[in-house]
């Protein structure tokens, strides 16, 4: 496992798959969505993901009118926890990927001790625009009634899932109903008017998975027939809206060597000049597109740009008692749940409890020794 964490702390332009990711698998998401998916849920990514990771915990499933909520809501949420998050995963609004999103929901889950929603929203183009964003706006309506207050709600996602982050926010804003708490951000795709062949679209070929001029494929699957006329609507493209400014704090991430990396820049500038105080944009060198993923595999950039975003969550909502206290439940991670095999990934992660139950949890659930997690607890502490 280590000599895979050395290798995954490589730029990802370096990596075997890549040339095939972006001259065959991705050339055309339209095309082979179909093979990608099924790849994505074989037999043999399966068994790497379950080779790689400790066994994610068994989600629930909450049946909606026309999609499915999974929910990940393991040991490490408290009984009077008040936070949710929704998660929307990225793929072009044509690709889907369950079991990689399983694992990392529970990551996500693992990492912040808030519960998080994961919808199957309806894909294009058998479901085009606005397919997916009715499907989000339906999932958050649905975490309110199980007694998340709409403030207490967050919103992240990935690709065209940041899109959704987005997008879903303008929509609520247009409807006048209440909005989240908070909107985070990886590697979002907010710009979906033709693009012109410049700026990071340009210089950051040779180093992302997304080849840039192939974008229009996934874009006119999306919106249908009348993708030339849509692509300016602030609901498909959010940085042309005009009410930015209204919207809750982000958090966004974007690497910067992909071609998306001049739309958040620009996203986040946009924000700034229509009077939003709270958009935080977080640049991730040499890295491509949705790299926050690696996260899953303990990958250096990744893992310190999540431990960064939990940290502005805790900001965002801080406990009332003293930071030792494990009431919030990022604080109780951050105090009970250490990597040692990964030490970069949760530095602060140092157990303040003498409670052996504590120990205990934390050794079942990552196959480790009491006695050794006493020892590094002694040393940490020194």
């Amino acid at each position: 496992q280590f000599s895979l964490w050395k290798f995954m702390d490589k730029p990802v332009s370096r990596f075997p798959m890549y040339v095939f990711m972006k001259k065959f698998m991705l050339s055309n998401p339209l095309k082979v969505s179909g093979p990608i998916m099924r790849l994505g849920e074989s037999a043999i990514f399966k068994n790497i993901l379950a080779r790689s990771f400790v066994t994610p915990q068994q989600e629930s499933v909450i049946e909606l009118d026309k999609l499915s909520v999974s929910k990940f809501a393991g040991k490490r949420v408290s009984k009077d926890n008040k936070y949710a998050i929704i998660y929307l995963h990225g793929g072009a609004f044509v690709l889907r990927f369950p079991t990689l999103y399983k694992y990392f929901s529970d990551y996500l889950n693992n990492l912040t001790g808030i519960p998080v929603y994961l919808p199957d929203y309806r894909l294009a183009p058998t479901h085009p625009f606005p397919a997916a964003l009715e499907d989000t706006i339906e999932t958050y309506e649905r975490v309110q009634k199980e007694g998340y207050e709409p403030e207490n709600i967050i919103f992240m996602g990935d690709s065209a899932g940041g899109n959704l982050v987005i997008t879903s926010m303008l929509k609520l804003l247009e409807d006048k109903k209440p909005l989240p708490g908070a909107g985070v951000c990886f590697s979002p795709w907010l710009n979906l008017s033709e693009p012109e062949m410049r700026g990071s679209y340009v210089y950051n070929q040779a180093t992302d998975i997304i080849p840039s001029d192939k974008i229009s494929h996934a874009l006119q699957a999306y919106l249908g027939d009348s993708f030339k006329e849509s692509c300016d609507n602030p609901l498909v493209s959010p940085i042309c809206s005009n009410r930015i400014g209204e919207l809750p704090p982000l958090f966004i991430t974007c690497g910067s060597g992909e071609v998306l990396l001049d739309q958040s820049l620009d996203f986040a500038s946009n924000a700034s000049y229509q009077g939003h105080k709270d958009v935080i944009v977080k640049t991730i060198p040499y890295e491509c597109h949705s790299s926050i993923l690696l996260a899953l595999w303990g990958q250096t950039s990744a893992t310190t740009t999540m431990t960064e975003m939990a940290s502005w969550l805790t900001s965002l909502y801080p406990s009332p008692h003293h930071s030792s206290s494990f009431d919030h439940p990022i604080h109780k991670f951050l105090h009970q749940s250490f990597n040692p095999d990964v030490p970069f990934a949760n530095m602060l992660n140092v157990h303040e409890d003498d409670k052996v139950n504590d120990l205990e949890e934390y050794a079942s659930i990552y196959d480790k020794k009491v006695s050794d997690l006493k020892t590094l607890k002694n040393e940490a502490n020194q």
